[in-house]
C-alpha cells in the first residue's frame, strides 16, 4: 500500500513545491505525525483524521501538487501551503464487509472521478513551541455503489471545510486542538446544505524525561442529511475520550498504553457493537530509524 511518493525542489526557506501522492496540509497533525508510530504521543490518531482505508473522514492524502513555506515575521514565521490534487470518491458502498454497508473515502491516484479539482489551503502562525492557523479546502466528491461489475452512481456532493488549529510544546507540556467545519452542498437534490463539525483537543504533560501522560477528547456531530457523511461507514456523530501514557526507553523507542471510550450519537452502531458505545484497551511497542 504505497502511502506516499513525492518528488520536490527547495528554491528557499520560503518556497518548496512536491508534486505526487502526500499527505494533505491541512491543520497540524496531518503532516507533522505521517505514519510514524513513534513520533506522535498517542497510539491513535483522532478516528475522523485516520487515514482513508482506517475511516477516516478527511483525505489524508492529496495526489496533485503543493507549494508550502516559511515567512520570517520578525522572531516569529508565516507559515502557508497550497495544494491542489485529485478530487475524493466515496466507494464501496454496498459492500457487506463495510460497517453499516456504507462505503470509504478514495483519494482517485489515477484520476479525478468528476473533474473538479481538490484546492486547499492552509496559513499558520509560529513561534517557539507554538503554531496557530486557519485551514480549509473544496472539492466535489461522486458517491458510487461499486459492489457489483456495473457501478451505480448514488451521488455528488460539494463539500467545503473551514477550521482552526494550535498546537503548543515545551519541555514538559503538549497541546494539540484542531477544528473542522463542513458546509456541504448536495448536488443531486439542488439547494440542498448540510452543515456539520469535527474537532479534538489532546494535552500531555511530561515527568522526568520518560513518562508521558496525556489525555484527548474527540466530538464530531455529522448531518445524516449530508450524503458525504452518511455514505461513509464511520461518517457518523460521535464523542470518544482517550486516557495513556507513553513511556520513553531510549530516544528512539518508546512503550505506549492507552484506553479510549467511544459513544456513537446515530447512525450505525460500532463494529462490533449493538448499542453504538464500546471501549478499546492497546498497547504499543514503537520505534523510529
Amino acid at each position: 500500500d504505497l502511502e506516499r511518493i513525492q518528488l520536490g525542489y527547495t528554491f528557499s526557506d520560503r518556497l518548496t513545491t512536491w508534486v505526487g501522492r502526500f499527505h494533505a496540509p491541512y491543520g497540524n497533525w496531518n503532516t507533522a505525525y505521517h505514519h510514524g508510530a513513534e513520533i506522535q504521543t498517542s497510539i491513535t490518531r483522532p478516528r475522523f483524521i485516520d487515514f482513508e482505508d482506517k475511516g477516516g473522514l478527511l483525505p489524508a492524502h492529496v495526489m496533485g501538487a503543493w507549494a508550502t513555506g516559511d515567512v520570517p515575521i520578525g522572531s516569529a514565521k508565516l507559515t502557508y501551503d497550497l495544494y491542489v490534487g485529485n478530487g475524493n470518491a466515496i466507494v464501496g458502498v454496498g459492500d457487506v464487509i463495510v460497517p453499516g454497508n456504507r462505503g470509504y473515502l478514495t483519494i482517485n491516484n489515477a484520476r479525478d472521478s468528476n473533474n473538479n479539482t481538490l484546492v486547499g489551503a492552509n496559513v499558520g502562525y509560529k513561534r517557539g513551541g507554538m503554531v496557530v492557523g486557519v485551514h480549509g479546502f473544496s472539492q466535489r466528491v461522486n458517491i458510487e455503489d461499486n459492489s457489483s461489475p456495473i457501478v451505480v452512481d448514488l451521488g455528488e456532493v460539494s463539500v467545503k471545510m473551514a477550521g482552526l488549529y494550535g498546537a503548543y510544546e515545551d519541555d514538559n507540556w503538549e497541546g494539540l486542538a484542531e477544528y473542522y467545519r463542513f458546509k456541504n452542498d448536495d448536488l443531486k437534490l439542488a439547494g440542498t446544505s448540510n452543515s456539520s463539525w469535527l474537532g479534538f483537543a489532546q494535552l500531555g504533560y511530561a515527568v522526568g524525561n520518560k513518562w508521558m501522560p496525556y489525555a484527548r477528547l474527540e466530538k464530531a456531530t455529522l448531518n445524516q442529511e449530508d450524503p458525504y457523511f452518511s455514505y461513509q461507514a464511520y461518517g457518523v456523530s460521535y464523542q470518544r475520550e482517550v486516557v495513556g501514557a507513553r513511556y520513553m526507553l531510549n530516544a528512539k523507542a518508546a512503550l505506549k498504553l492507552e484506553a479510549n471510550r467511544t459513544r456513537e450519537g446515530d447512525g450505525v452502531p460500532a463494529t462490533g457493537s449493538d448499542n453504538g458505545s464500546y471501549k478499546e484497551v492497546r498497547a504499543q511497542y514503537s520505534i523510529r530509524f
